[in-house]
């Protein structure tokens, strides 16, 4: 197996959106009886940086990266930063599972800071 000194330097561009399905006028209530707002559906374009290791050519890899994120909440663009890891299988005819976690840390996102955090499974062809 490849020790981490034998790693890549990576390089990545995401988007992804994260976006409400429920769209109806409930009202989730805060302490002082009054209706919690509703979060903003994002859409997020992120430059990742990271380092990388994979056993063989084709075999088990690992990843994590860190990077600047452009977001764009309602009509308001703001930054943030987003991490991410993954973990994928090894190759078979060009095709892996991957595995995945990822953070998004929004500073101020209408004079609050915000975080989304998620996970996933897919398919990965190299």
């Amino acid at each position: 197996m490849d020790s981490l000194a034998n790693g890549s330097l990576l390089a990545a561009v995401s988007a992804s959106a994260q976006i409400s399905l429920a769209n109806d006028d409930s009202c989730v209530r805060e302490p002082d009886g009054g209706c919690a707002p509703k979060f903003p559906s994002l859409r997020v374009l992120t430059l990742l940086g990271g380092w990388g290791v994979q056993r063989g050519e084709r075999g088990l890899a690992l990843r994590a990266l860190i990077g600047p994120a452009l977001v764009r909440a309602e009509r308001k663009r703001v930054f943030g930063v987003q991490s991410r890891a993954d973990l994928s299988s090894a190759a078979l005819r060009r095709v892996s599972f991957v595995g995945w976690v990822q953070l998004l840390l929004i500073p101020d996102l209408f004079g609050e800071r915000a975080r989304t955090q998620s996970f996933g499974i897919g398919l990965r062809v190299q």
